[in-house]
């Protein structure tokens, strides 16, 4: 009905650092959209020449473009109508957003969660697109938008696979999957030839806490089944872990998953919320630090306000970073051999969750 309210429309932003190719694997995407259904494209550029928009005007059904700043900080409330316009007046089947490469790519999450317009927006995978020859961890440490984006992405597309020497398109495979949390897939692209199938891999609240490792495709292979394909891999791996059991939770503050897996060697034990729980941050620190000595290792990216932070507690030191994690909340817990897991621990845990 067209007066009615537009609600649940899946999205994906596209990121990535400048010259990777999100455009040109914008407009693969769209070329292989289902005849049937419409797709919109929010571009948003540096300057107002409109670059990527021209290169994307003929291949999409309709296309809204934000230039002259970062969708993110300048230009927010910028975004929010020309957003709102674009939904009421494709009312698409798809949205795609492709944020600036110079911006932080979290915002936009953190604004797509509004009330306004959280309910007409169903996020689904956040892809990050990088050149194959380009994805190292000294890039990642000069550019913090650049971390930003290989933070948060649900799937790594690994672009240009063509320019890069094997050492080269290994090290870069090796970096991404070593990622924690783990990403939904690794893909390699040449020319931006995405799958579309990718576009629903996200990992929902659901998900495993504790994939040991992504699914990593080379050219031109996409995933069998993009809700599942953690567990049906396209190539080979040696598994000497166990994925676990997971158990989900009900309670007053909106639930949890529980997850005890591990290997032969330690147990694992890990917790994930949803994306609205919020937990207060000097009470999360002193879990942390309150936690014992069979605690071998002790990691998580939890959401702390409006934010989200990353802590890691090995041999006795706590430290605390900002995340641009945005999926879940999500701790993990590495036990000693033997060592069975202390209802406390979770109960002090589910203390430190804000009051709503």
């Amino acid at each position: 009905m067209a007066g009615s309210p537009v609600r649940d429309v899946p999205t994906n932003v596209i990121t990535g650092p400048l010259g990777a190719g999100k455009t040109t694997t914008i407009r693969h995407l769209l070329a292989r959209r289902p005849p049937d259904e419409r797709w919109a494209v929010l571009v948003n550029e540096f300057g107002e020449a409109g670059i990527d928009g021209a290169a994307l005007v003929d291949a999409s059904d309709d296309l809204a473009e934000v230039p002259g700043g970062c969708i993110c900080c300048t230009a927010k409330t910028q975004l929010r109508v020309t957003l709102t316009q674009l939904l009421r007046r494709v009312r698409p089947h798809r949205l795609l957003i492709e944020p600036t490469g110079l911006g932080h790519p979290a915002g936009i999450i953190d604004m797509l969660r509004e009330p306004g317009l959280a309910e007409a927006i169903d996020l689904q995978s956040v892809i990050a697109v990088f050149p194959a020859d380009g994805l190292t961890e000294e890039r990642l440490a000069a550019a913090p938008p650049v971390r930003d984006a290989f933070d948060l992405a649900d799937v790594l597309v690994l672009n240009k696979a063509d320019r890069a020497d094997a050492e080269t398109l290994a090290a870069a495979r090796a970096l991404a999957a070593g990622a924690w949390p783990a990403k939904r897939g690794i893909v390699t692209t040449e020319q931006g030839e995405l799958d579309p199938a990718w576009l629903e891999a996200s990992a929902r609240v659901g998900g495993e806490p504790t994939v040991p490792e992504a699914c990593e495709l080379e050219v031109g292979e996409s995933p069998a089944h993009p809700h599942d394909h953690d567990h049906d891999h396209d190539h080979d791996h040696d598994h000497d872990h166990d994925h676990g059991a997971t158990e989900s939770v009900e309670d007053a503050a909106g639930g949890f998953q529980r997850l005890l897996g591990g290997d032969a060697e330690h147990r694992a034990l890990a917790w994930v919320f949803p994306p609205e729980v919020a937990f207060a941050g000097p009470a999360l620190r002193e879990w942390f630090r309150g936690l014992p000595a069979e605690v071998v290792r002790a990691k998580g990216v939890v959401r702390t306000g409006p934010k989200w932070q990353h802590f890691s507690l090995a041999d006795g030191e706590l430290s605390q970073t900002e995340s641009a994690w945005r999926r879940d909340s999500r701790v993990e817990l590495l036990l000693a051999p033997g060592t069975e897991p202390d209802p406390a621990w979770e109960a002090g845990l589910l203390a430190a969750r804000q009051t709503p």
